[in-house]
């Protein structure tokens, strides 16, 4: 008797398990279109919208999304995370019509080229800081662009504002450039990671020059040797090139500013090195230097 009651109630507990995600997947597709809506994207379509309960991710299959240029496509979407101060976002197998990329990528070879993302943000309300810990674009087999920031004075209403802004309304327009000069920047760091293209590029050029990549790289590395920066930052610029043509690996720029900067200060720096015709202002404003790993 008690076996028979243990089943039933176990039985029980599937039916409600199944009962309970068959109505979260409900409310989840419908927030999806809600936010698709929008963000003016009423043409978008989607194979499948799952949430799965145990991990709480919902995931968004084969994502179409129209635009004047095309439709790009989106294997699989995953969101994470989500909340009022943190998302993790995944989104692989991202393939595009008529992309510029998509093409010059197969000119090297690359037969089905695609692209994945990850984003991993959080916003703190009460200090109104964002912090972007990790946003990457990437091509497997051909490079990764990494990007991480912070940033202060930002609200959600500002994110939503800028996403949805459609570049027509002038008072709109005058708003977001009002608030945008009183964001507070943070620290900056934008890392290029080469996962095979560079070799492929140095082939594909001495194939059309009929040399060998080896006297590509030999001629490219002639010609940086032949500049002469008058500042250390440019010295580090360009020995941070000359390593990345040898050895390849990564090469990044990295900004930390030295107390608080604002877009005001920035365009001042920015407008200041433009009239003396030397970025060195810009640089020291910005902490700004250049890096290259194996």
């Amino acid at each position: 008797m008690k076996s028979k009651v243990f089943l039933g109630l176990l039985i029980l507990l599937v039916i409600m398990v199944f009962a309970v995600d068959r109505y979260a997947d409900m409310r989840v597709e419908e927030g999806v279109r809600n936010f698709l809506s929008r963000l003016e994207l009423s043409g978008a379509s989607y194979e499948e919208v799952d949430y799965r309960l145990l991990s709480g991710e919902v995931v968004v299959e084969k994502l179409r999304l129209p635009s004047e240029k095309g439709t790009t496509e989106i294997e699989k979407l995953t969101l994470r995370e989500y909340g009022s101060d943190k998302v993790v976002l995944i989104a692989e197998g991202i393939r595009g019509e008529q992309d510029k990329l998509d093409k010059d990528l197969k000119e090297l070879g690359y037969t089905d080229p695609y692209m994945n993302f990850y984003l991993s943000a959080r916003m703190d309300r009460n200090s109104k800081n964002l912090t972007v810990e990790d946003m990457s674009f990437e091509v497997p087999e051909a490079f990764r662009l990494s990007l991480s920031f912070s940033a202060g004075n930002i609200t959600s209403d500002l994110i939503t504002d800028l996403i949805t802004f459609d570049g027509e309304d002038r008072e709109e327009l005058n708003y977001l450039v009002g608030r945008m000069a009183e964001i507070r920047f943070g620290h900056l760091k934008a890392t290029f990671s080469d996962m095979g293209l560079r070799e492929r590029l140095f082939e594909q050029k001495a194939d059309k020059e009929g040399k060998t990549p080896e006297e590509i790289k030999g001629e490219i590395l002639a010609s940086l040797k032949g500049q002469v920066p008058s500042s250390e930052t440019g010295r580090e610029i360009l020995r941070s090139f000359e390593g990345f043509i040898k050895e390849g690996g990564s090469i990044g720029v990295s900004v930390k500013p030295v107390g608080e900067l604002t877009m005001q200060e920035l365009i001042y720096a920015l407008f200041l090195s433009v009239q003396l015709r030397d970025p060195s202002p810009l640089f020291q404003r910005l902490n700004f230097s250049v890096f290259h790993n194996k």
